[in-house]
């Protein structure tokens, strides 16, 4: 018969957010949730409190799969990895094996916290990513051989629409929602030579902070995610404005967009280029061009009909590549190919 083996899932997200427990239906697979914002007074993003509150979480989930006879350890981004591997690189075990999910750097570390990465790197056995861009990235980055590294396209339930929600701006408006590598400067730039026209940004205030926000902008924070998709679903089209055309953002936002049917002019970035497809899902703009976005947002107005059909298109793309059981086929053959490979097996910390 075989052995149960404990799933330790690792984040620094909402309590309330279970990963594939509930979807991935295998038997065999006991589930334990350990984040940063389930640590009593310690939770939430405050300096120093979040730092004791990350490492709370991490040592927590390190002695739990410490403990396990079988056990995968699932990290959430590079921060819950880095954390874990730290901790248990300290307490002379090994976490073993240890994926790490959405693997994404806004911005890179650099000098000594980049070092401690590179070390602490090379006792995780898988990443994922949600780009080809951030495959060859991090692979150069941190010296992580690229066979460590796979792709799988951001993959989730769509979201749940009201059929009569409540909005936070009359019809009709252009929207912008999310927070890492946005350029809001530009899209403000853009919305000033673009006066009747009106526009709703949901971000975060680091965002916009010393931007000053144009009369026609209605800007929106600390909303529910499904909120933001409700924004989106009803907006003429979405605006996703990228700092670079070589940032590895936007995968989260974009998608929920597809999702929805919202239609997208985005920037031109290298990091989107395995969702987005210009004059096909979505309009794409170079980078920090002012002029030419402000020409894709009157042509969208002027002519929607390019942009309806791009959406379509999207929408049909999401539908295969990057719904919920995009997540679990993979996780089910990173599982399989862990037990060939004999990676449940016990052995010793080694930081090679």
């Amino acid at each position: 018969m075989k052995s149960h083996t404990l799933i330790v899932n690792h984040s620094h997200l909402d309590p309330n957010w279970r990963w594939l427990e509930d979807s991935f239906g295998a038997p065999d697979y006991d589930w334990q949730h350990f984040t940063s914002f389930d640590q009593g007074w310690l939770s939430g993003d405050r300096v120093p409190r979040a730092w004791f509150a990350r490492y709370l979480a991490a040592f927590k989930a390190v002695r739990v799969a410490e403990k396990a006879d079988r056990c995968l350890f699932v990290s959430h981004g590079p921060r819950a990895a880095f954390y874990a591997s730290w901790i248990s690189a300290m307490r002379g075990k090994r976490i073993n094996p240890h994926l790490v999910f959405s693997f994404n750097f806004t911005n890179l570390p650099q000098g000594r916290r980049r070092t401690q990465m590179v070390e602490s790197f090379r006792a995780v056995d898988r990443f994922a990513v949600y780009s080809h861009l951030e495959r060859d990235l991090y692979a150069d980055y941190f010296s992580i051989p690229i066979e460590k590294i796979d792709f799988v396209h951001f993959g989730v339930a769509p979201p749940r629409l009201e059929a009569s929600p409540a909005l936070p701006i009359a019809l009709p408006y252009v929207c912008a929602i999310g927070s890492q590598g946005r350029d809001y400067a530009l899209l403000f730039e853009a919305a000033r030579a673009l006066a009747s026209v009106r526009f709703c940004v949901i971000a975060y205030q680091s965002s916009i902070e010393g931007l000053k926000v144009p009369s026609n902008v209605t800007v929106l924070q600390g909303v529910p995610f499904n909120f933001a998709a409700q924004v989106a679903a009803n907006a003429q089209f979405m605006v996703l404005p990228l700092i670079s055309n070589s940032i590895p953002c936007g995968h989260v936002t974009a998608v929920t967009a597809m999702q929805v049917g919202c239609p997208l002019i985005a920037t031109d970035s290298t990091g989107l280029h395995d969702y987005l497809r210009d004059g096909d899902t979505a309009l794409l703009v170079e980078p920090r061009r002012v002029d030419a976005m402000i020409e894709a947002i009157r042509q969208g107005l002027d002519d929607p009909g390019p942009l309806i059909a791009n959406a379509e298109r999207a929408k049909a793309f999401t539908l295969q590549n990057c719904n919920e059981n995009v997540t679990i086929d993979y996780f089910g053959r990173v599982l399989t190919e862990f037990e060939a490979e004999g990676r449940f097996a016990k052995r010793p910390y080694a930081n090679t």
